[in-house]
């Protein structure tokens, strides 16, 4: 058992990817974990909970890549790197998913 907002992630993607055939495998995994903490809050708040702090994970973990985005731009001291480098592909990758991350975060449309 972890703390309840921080522990089970891997576990839930891994349910969503890997077990479709169960139906809402990942809303069930989730509730019978949260259940061991329904001595604090009820599952109803606990869900709540969930859900909110899901998003700010992804929040935070977006700002991390952001931070290495920006350090890596250092680097290269604001120079474009060699075309068809990993470098290169790595920016790209790593700016298009920063966009695609926030954009649905704040659920902006383009």
């Amino acid at each position: 058992m972890t703390h309840p907002f921080l522990g089970p992630n891997g576990l839930l993607y891994k349910a969503a990817k890997f077990l479709p055939v169960i139906s809402n495998a990942r809303t069930r995994l989730r509730d019978a974990y949260l259940e061991a903490w329904t001595v604090y809050e009820p599952l109803n708040r606990l869900r709540e909970l969930f859900n909110l702090i899901e998003q700010w994970k992804v929040l935070h973990a977006v700002l991390i890549d952001a931070e290495w985005v920006a350090a890596i731009q250092k680097e290269l001291s604001h120079r474009v790197p060699l075309r068809c480098s990993f470098t290169e592909w790595a920016l790209q990758r790593r700016q298009y998913y920063l966009a695609r991350v926030l954009r649905r975060l704040f659920d902006l449309r383009l």
